[in-house]
């Protein structure tokens, strides 16, 4: 109907509202816990986040930065979910200082 579609367009994420077939696998993958996966991270890590991004906290940035050993949280300012789209210049200069 017309009005579950204005309400799923105003109030879930965009990446799934896109997933389209796929929502099943989305649901699994976004309920998926994946500290343990973190903590066993063993290299050097970048972690880049978005400072405005409303599908997952900054909070979850700063969990997983105390998870992964050796690993650096990185915040793109004015940036959303995906700092790679909406501040692209902003995220290959902080790129480019770890090259």
């Amino acid at each position: 109907s017309k009005i579950k579609l204005f309400f799923f367009k105003k109030f879930a994420s965009i990446d799934y509202y896109n997933s389209r077939e796929m929502k099943g696998i989305f649901k699994k993958i976004i309920n998926e816990n994946f500290e343990n996966y973190a903590a066993k991270i063993t290299i050097p890590t970048i972690i880049i986040w978005g400072e405005n991004d409303q599908e997952l906290s900054p909070k979850n940035g700063k969990l997983l930065r105390s998870l992964i050993n050796d690993s650096i949280l990185r915040i793109v300012w004015k940036s959303g979910h995906s700092p790679n789209i909406e501040s692209h210049e902003k995220l290959a200069n902080l790129l480019l200082e770890y090259i």
